[in-house]
């Protein structure tokens, strides 16, 4: 990615599918609820009227106080939901882990295929970290190091 503009992208649509305001505790819902939006509702690609959050939770049956437990949630239980709701609206919709280590691609290659995924509007994400998620946006690719800077090959001292 050697042009600037192919450097950094941000989806407004995405933007206005993120439910606002936000509770620290309920991340989970709101990032699904984000998601629904930008694929089927008419805030994002769709048809359908907008998702709250809290008509999800009422969709979803969670007896529990969603609070309490919606930073422990597994991301199992994440792809479930949103497939619940999909079936719920009765839309079409599959939720994958997109992002692991361990799945034996490398790095470079998983990140080519988010900056293609992220500009596709029938793909939406939930990005996972450290008991917090959230919905990216887009992206801004940036050097890890001074080492990894592209440099001018032909500069005269």
């Amino acid at each position: 990615m050697a042009a600037t503009e192919s450097k950094k992208f941000l989806d407004l649509k995405r933007w206005h599918c993120i439910p606002r305001p936000q509770s620290s505790k309920l991340c989970a819902i709101t990032s699904i609820v984000g998601c629904w939006n930008y694929l089927y509702s008419v805030l994002g690609n769709g048809t359908l009227s907008i998702l709250t959050p809290e008509a999800a939770i009422k969709i979803l049956n969670h007896s529990q106080d969603w609070a309490k437990s919606a930073g422990q949630l597994p991301n199992k239980a994440i792809l479930n939901y949103f497939e619940i709701l999909c079936e719920h609206f009765k839309v079409q919709g599959k939720a994958r882990i997109y992002w692991k280590r361990d799945n034996g691609e490398l790095p470079e290659t998983m990140l080519r295929e988010y900056v293609a995924d992220i500009k596709n509007n029938r793909r939406a994400f939930i990005y996972h970290c450290h008991n917090h998620y959230l919905t990216p946006l887009g992206y801004d690719i940036v050097p890890v190091s001074y080492t990894h800077l592209t440099l001018p090959t032909n500069r005269e001292v």
